[in-house]
């Protein structure tokens, strides 16, 4: 009960996190980094970023691991995980897939230090 208390000052944080990954990679035109809209508020859970292609996830995945950053794949796709990939091959969901094999979740915690 009492960490509902700080829910606001640590999405406060991520979000200044999130904030800080982004002024500092905004250079690059290397990826997408997640935009908050107007009309709603994120909670900052995660820090998801779209690169260009499947083999550039595959590079940045192993290059943040050389540098000790934990990094893993944007999105799981359940479609393809059985029981359900005989019921929507591979192909069915190319907006999934996709977001599946060119994102990367970068870690985001409110004690980064950007926040």
């Amino acid at each position: 009960m009492v960490q509902l208390g700080r829910i606001p000052e640590m999405v406060r944080r991520k979000a200044a996190a999130g904030d800080g990954i982004w002024r500092s990679a905004r250079e690059t035109e290397a990826y997408d980094s997640p935009q908050e809209p107007p009309y709603a508020r994120t909670n900052w859970q995660s820090y998801i970023v779209r690169l260009s292609s499947s083999a550039a996830q595959k590079q940045a995945m192993q290059a943040l691991h050389a540098a000790g950053i934990g990094s893993r794949r944007g999105i799981m796709c359940a479609h393809l995980e059985e029981p359900y990939a005989s019921l929507c091959p591979a192909g069915c969901l190319p907006n999934s897939e996709k977001a599946h094999h060119e994102g990367i979740v970068l870690p985001l915690y409110s004690q980064n230090e950007f926040a």
